[in-house]
């Protein structure tokens, strides 16, 4: 079971690399406060959880304001705070406040991802995607409208990583079914080749060849032995004949009957 759960992990990422310009080499994860918290309740070692669920390189990354709300709860989050420090600190760009949360500033960058519209670019350089590392069911839910974005969460002691939701499922659809468009100039090339091997744009009809007997009409007919069917015949039922001395007892019997009643 294990296999298979982190074999559709992979799949999901290589999909998020394809269809969405992901950067998986490496991929950025971005860990909060309330996943590094749940990975101490429950005892899993992060880096080493995300390298036996993902065959590509990665980087945990963190911001400057996790960090600071970490402080500020004091000694409930002070081990996970040690966590967080290992990692790669991002520096936010807004203005940093006393009342700044976290929540707020993780939301700002994934609203940020979310306004690039980086599902139709197929450039990776331009890509601000992220995945999103978080027990917190409020970001999960704005991460699920950015499509191409992973979320991981805790949940019965492992890292999970959270199925493709229904939007991005029927936006893959459409781009299955959308035909490919092609440039100008790619068309122009295709009507050089098209005209230097002598190919038209009408539609090729196929002629119909004389069909011939169908082979199992001409297959000889296997004769069957012929077999004499037995008929039943009916067993006649024997009559038991009435002796003279039967008779004689019937009847004795009959007026001894008629005898009582009387």
């Amino acid at each position: 079971m294990k296999i298979k759960r982190v074999k559709n992990y992979r799949r999901t990422i290589d999909l998020y690399d394809t269809h969405f310009g992901l950067k998986t080499n490496p991929l950025e994860i971005l860990v909060d406060s309330t996943f590094a918290r749940q990975a101490l309740v429950q005892q899993l070692h992060i880096e080493q959880q995300f390298k036996c669920t993902l065959s590509c390189e990665f980087t945990l990354v963190t911001s400057s304001c996790i960090i600071l709300e970490c402080e500020k709860l004091g000694p409930l989050f002070s081990a996970a705070l040690q966590i967080l420090q290992q990692y790669k600190v991002l520096k936010c760009t807004h203005k940093v406040h006393k009342n700044t949360s976290a929540f707020s500033c993780i939301k700002r960058r994934i609203l940020t991802a979310r306004s690039r519209k980086c599902s139709e670019t197929k450039s990776r350089k331009g890509s601000l995607l992220f995945a999103l590392a978080s027990n917190d069911e409020s970001l999960q839910q704005y991460a699920r409208a950015v499509p191409g974005m992973p979320i991981f969460f805790i949940a019965h002691r492992r890292i999970n990583l959270e199925s493709i939701p229904i939007p991005v499922s029927l936006l893959l659809q459409q781009k299955a079914t959308r035909a490919p468009d092609l440039t100008p100039s790619e068309c122009s090339k295709i009507k050089q080749f098209c005209d230097r091997f002598g190919f038209s744009e009408e539609s090729y009809t196929r002629r119909k060849k004389t069909k011939g007997p169908n082979p199992l009409s001409c297959k000889q007919k296997l004769h069957k032995p012929h077999t004499v069917k037995r008929t039943k015949t009916k067993r006649k039922r024997k009559r038991i004949k009435m002796t003279w001395a039967m008779k004689q007892v019937i009847e004795r019997l009959e007026t001894e009957l008629s005898s009582k009643d009387a």
